[in-house]
């Protein structure tokens, strides 16, 4: 029975990060119903729902902004009385002049190694990469809006760190004494965060290495920095880098070894680092 709490513990931060964002969205869909029957009055149902989906998809971008928010004043709270009402330390403490280094080197082997990934992905199931375009499309991610930046490079990494490396690995610590364990846990609950098949097979692997880096650094602080670096790589960096770039299957494996090799660079570098601190 404790093990089965520990586990239900686990999944508490993830069915929390959920029902924030769903909540988020179906509040503001009856608030825009409600309006729009009243700006409407002798419209159809399907007319109306016709222009809720309409103006619903041009306030996409604020509403997850809003749910990044929210996320993390409860995440916060949460971490907050869970690892003992402490208050977080200097963000500067525990870096070293090596740090900003190995945090690059990472960022550019972990984006292009998810840019492997899903260039891999599109030769071998292009109608799976297909649908998740069109969701990000859908979503207004792939549009750059003040509302998506703030969200994507600041709010997002903040938020999700303290849900699933502060929370999350925090209580599967609790369930195996062995790290891998531990962090393989809290980076299946951040993929599957994302809600879909492709963003959640290179999601898990972010959160693999957000939870190594976690652990190497003991901060949250470091997790939060190279999401945030790895976001804006993937959002501004990598279309400068690789603009329009469609490789054959043979280069797509070779940018993803390539990659790879420049991350575990960035790792072992970061042991050294880790080590002197």
């Amino acid at each position: 029975m404790k093990k089965f709490l520990q586990y239900f513990k686990c999944l508490l931060p993830l069915i929390a990060g959920l029902a924030v964002q769903l909540l988020t969205g179906i509040i503001y869909s009856i608030l825009l119903t409600v309006q729009i029957t009243a700006q409407m009055p002798g419209a159809s149902g399907p007319e109306i729902q016709a222009e809720a989906v309409a103006r619903y998809m041009e306030v996409t971008p604020s509403l997850i902004l809003i749910s990044h928010i929210i996320t993390i004043f409860m995440a916060a709270l949460w971490f907050y009385f869970v690892s003992g009402r402490r208050l977080p330390g200097n963000p500067i403490k525990g870096f070293s002049f090596l740090t900003i280094p190995v945090m690059l080197l990472c960022m550019i082997g972990l984006q292009y190694t998810c840019s492997g990934i899903l260039m891999i992905i599109s030769h071998l199931s292009p109608d799976l990469l297909t649908g998740y375009m069109q969701l990000l499309e859908a979503s207004g991610l792939e549009s750059l809006t003040p509302f998506t930046l703030i969200a994507t490079l600041f709010f997002a990494p903040i938020g999700e760190e303290l849900l699933f490396r502060g929370l999350t690995l925090h209580w599967a610590k609790k369930i195996s004494s062995r790290f891998w364990v531990a962090n393989l846990l809290q980076a299946m609950c951040f993929g599957i965060f994302h809600a879909n098949i492709v963003q959640g097979i290179y999601a898990m692997l972010m959160g693999l290495v957000f939870g190594y880096v976690r652990e190497k650094y003991q901060s949250l602080y470091a997790s939060i920095l190279l999401h945030a670096l790895v976001n804006l790589c993937g959002t501004i960096i990598s279309g400068l880098l690789l603009p329009d770039l469609e490789p054959g299957l043979g280069m797509s494996f070779a940018i993803l070894c390539g990659s790879s090799i420049v991350l575990a660079a960035g790792l072992k570098l970061m042991q050294k680092d880790t080590e002197k601190i």
